[in-house]
């Protein structure tokens, strides 16, 4: 232990979750931050909310004496459901204190921390990891009430698309579904990725959409691109934001919970939802101490993803080809 401070107690670690409650429970959300950033976050939810796309069927049309439309309003709804749940990690207060130590070490901030705030950065280490494990199922995550992993909390994007796809709300004819036939590789990824777009509605074409892809599509995507275009004198960077053709308007978003993903989605960053609480008195954060030499770190609080459409003006979904197990 650093000169300076004495040893920290289960008083000093649920003294500094309470005074730093919200930044702890924003801590795990902060976790997600990669993937945040290319999608919108809908705090204030607690356990249900109903999302959807409204519009109106009238249009300007040649004037005729007494001629009316139906300007009733038309909603599709859909629920963003976030589902309350909990940590309670024990954990050994000198150990951690140790690994923030040594993380500060090269800042030479160790002497200087007062007890309150190794604790708040002790909390906040653990914090930290809610949130990485939460960036890692974004997408695959299927519901159990029964479960014991980050990984059966919610449902994912994937597992929501897999259910749209079942009750017929994703289909080919409504243009917001598409299987494809080959499997993507470093010779082909280009070509398919485009072809993905460009088969997406005009619509969804005229806005800024992201195409959310594993590391390992994007990857291929770059080597097929290279091996297309590598001679041209305009191609200066191996790095590819952008799919080629798209005026700049689709991005190509390598997500870290789309590792082995089935699908890849295309769509505004306004339509990708994360739903949180983080307003009220329900969620909370403390420590209780309920054996010998560990301390207890209790988290509670609400979770879930939807997209607010699947309306083909505003979403699709590409079922990816799946390599054969065939041999030879």
């Amino acid at each position: 232990m650093s000169k300076g401070l004495t040893v920290l107690g289960v008083n000093d670690f649920d003294k500094s979750a309470t005074t730093y409650r919200k930044q702890l429970l924003m801590m795990p959300i902060q976790g997600i931050q990669s993937s945040l950033k290319h999608m919108t976050l809908r705090p204030g939810i607690r356990y249900a909310q109903r999302v959807g796309q409204a519009g109106v069927n009238v249009e300007l049309r040649p004037y005729v004496p007494n001629s009316k439309q139906d300007a009733n309003l038309q909603t599709i709804w859909r629920e963003l459901k976030t589902y309350f749940g909990s940590v309670n990690a024990d954990f050994e207060p000198n150990d951690a204190i140790s690994t923030v130590l040594g993380h500060l070490a090269s800042q030479a901030s160790g002497e200087a921390l007062k007890n309150t705030d190794l604790a708040k950065l002790t909390l906040a280490l653990i914090a930290n990891q809610i949130g990485a494990k939460l960036n890692s199922c974004l997408f695959t995550a299927v519901r159990d009430a029964n479960g014991t992993t980050t990984n059966k909390l919610f449902d994912g994007f994937d597992t929501i698309t897999a259910a749209d796809v079942t009750a017929g709300n994703l289909t080919t004819n409504k243009n917001n579904y598409l299987e494809a036939s080959s499997v993507i590789s470093s010779a082909n990824a280009e070509s398919e990725l485009k072809a993905y777009y460009r088969s997406c509605s005009d619509e969804l074409r005229g806005q800024a959409v992201k195409m959310l892809i594993s590391q390992d599509i994007y990857d291929a995507y770059c080597d097929s691109y290279q091996t297309n275009h590598g001679a041209l004198p305009y191609n200066r960077e191996f790095e590819k934001t952008y799919l080629e053709g798209s005026q700049g308007k689709c991005e190509l978003v390598p997500i870290v919970g789309k590792a082995n993903s089935e699908y890849i989605h295309i769509t505004p960053k306004s339509n990708i939802l994360v739903g949180v609480d983080q307003m009220g008195d329900i969620e909370r954060v403390n420590v209780g101490k309920y054996a010998p030499d560990t301390l207890t770190f209790e988290m509670r609080m609400f979770f879930g993803v939807e997209f607010e459409t699947v309306d083909a003006r505003m979403f699709k979904a590409i079922k990816l080809a799946q390599p054969s197990n065939n041999p030879g």
